[in-house]
Order: C-alpha cells, then structure tokens, then sequence
C-alpha cells in the first residue's frame, strides 16, 4: 500500500514512474504507451521472447492484454514534471520477500543517462515496495546488458545460441541483483 512516505520513491532528478492503475489516468494511456514503443519501431524485439503470429505480435489488443495482466507490476516512467512519456517497466512473478523478474523499455530519446536514473528508481520501487530480495533479468540486448551492469546486476550464466530473432541466433544473458547489494551501492555513493 501506498504510503505519503513512499512517495519520494516515485522521482528522482529526471524521472518519475507512476504505477499503472486501471481508471486512474487518461483513457488512452495504454494506446499511448503501445504507440510511443511502435513509433519507435522497437515493438518486435521489446518481446523478443514471444513466439506469437509475426502479424500480431505485439499489436495493440495483446498490449493491452499483456499490460492488464493482474499478475504483473506496471509502472510507467516520464520526465520528472509527467511531461513527457519516456518509457515502462515491469515486473513479473512476485513473490514478496524472495524475487521478481524485472523489465524496462525506454524510448530512443531518453536513452543514456535517463535509461540509468528510471532503471535505479524501479529497481528502488521493486525492493522497497514490493518487498523482493532479489531481482532477475534476462536479455538477448548488449544494452539492455550494459544497463544493468551499471545498475549493479551480477550477470548468473549465459545461454548459448538461446533465442532467434530475425533469423539471427543469439545468446541470452541471465542478471540478478540483490536487494542488500543494491542499497549497498547508494550508501558507497554518499559516503
């Protein structure tokens, strides 16, 4: 539960991150968050997992349908004054007190530093809020790789030849980073 405490854990210098709450924001926030990730043209690798008919993957319907599942945290990330949508995260197969596996996209022109700031701020969500000890990433991305070694991810192991997308094989890397090494890293920051 949301607390006025708990709020601070929303923004940071840049970014802020909204959970996602069904009638709580605009009635096309959902067809905004689908749009800004197909203008991107990143709707296909974003879900580089699924395995769905080419012509429907990741469509608006099966958005929607993957953003309400009720099993899955959404928190949206826009600029700090919720001025411009930036990019979302999720987190998938909670369980409180033991690990969730974490996702993020960010759209090309908040790439870079900002790509960094939202990744900490839901990482700060996920094991304040959510109570997790650990989170888990998995990605076929170099950057996506990057990211999270910044953010303090340890990477677990590699799966070899894992995933094909576009016809093109490629490896899989798993990432875990702990709630107690996570903290860690800010207490070394401010010392």
């Amino acid at each position: 539960m949301m607390t006025a405490d708990s709020v601070e854990h929303l923004m940071s210098t840049h970014v802020r991150i909204w959970p996602y709450v069904r009638g709580c924001y605009g009635r096309d926030i959902l067809y905004r968050l689908w749009r800004m990730i197909e203008d991107s043209g990143d709707g296909r690798s974003l879900f580089w997992g699924s395995h769905d008919d080419p012509l429907i993957h990741g469509d608006l319907v099966a958005f929607v349908k993957f953003c309400e599942d009720p099993q899955r945290i959404l928190l949206m990330i826009t600029t700090r004054d919720g001025s411009d949508l930036a990019g979302l995260a999720w987190f998938d197969d909670v369980v409180p007190t033991l690990r969730a596996f974490g996702s993020i996209y960010i759209a090309p022109s908040h790439r870079g530093p900002f790509s960094e700031e939202a990744a900490r701020l839901c990482l700060t969500y996920a094991f304040d809020l959510l109570n997790v000890e650990s989170i888990w990433g998995i990605t076929p991305w170099r950057a996506a790789v990057a990211l999270c070694d910044r953010c303090g991810f340890e990477r677990v192991t590699v799966l070899p030849a894992f995933t094909k997308f576009n016809d093109t094989v490629s490896d899989v890397t798993v990432l875990r980073l702990t709630k107690e090494s996570f903290h860690g890293q800010h207490l070394l920051k401010r010392e």
